[in-house]
């Protein structure tokens, strides 16, 4: 059962770094500045940007049907004096990845060849970096995913 999954690491790193590229909200959320996305890359030369890579993959099979709970963490970083950059960063990729509605509805994210059964954030911290004017945000997401029919 496992080899289902096989495949599910490298993809859905791909389909995050895209869906959060292209999320309108966080388009807009960046402002003028261009949305930056690293993928499992520690690269802060240019800010604001948002680092993605940092995951976890485990079994979660139920009632017979194979499953895989993803927990993505996401870092964001900005260079500012406050946290008003960063934290509306974080607000808009915390509504592209408040994936599934309170019915279970995917409301658009999705990764080829799986099923998203469930998504949610389970953590969020901002904090001031050593570095001047440094400031970062973590949010931590699970996901659930099915093989696809």
């Amino acid at each position: 059962m496992a080899d289902k999954f096989a495949e599910l690491p490298e993809k859905h790193e791909l389909a995050l770094g895209q869906w959060l590229a292209a999320h309108a909200g966080v388009k807009a959320a960046f402002g003028a500045n261009p949305v930056r996305i690293r993928s499992a890359v520690d690269d802060r030369s240019e800010m604001p940007c948002i680092q993605t890579g940092e995951d976890g993959f485990r079994p979660a099979d139920r009632q017979g049907v194979a499953a895989r709970v993803v927990t993505s963490r996401i870092h964001i970083w900005t260079r500012e004096s406050g946290m008003i950059l960063l934290k509306r960063i974080g607000g808009a990729v915390s509504g592209a990845l408040t994936i599934t509605d309170v019915d279970g509805v995917n409301n658009g994210f999705d990764v080829a060849g799986f099923r998203l059964v469930f998504g949610e954030m389970v953590l969020e911290k901002y904090m001031r970096d050593p570095t001047e004017n440094v400031r970062h945000g973590v949010l931590d997401f699970e996901m659930r995913f099915e093989p696809a029919a």
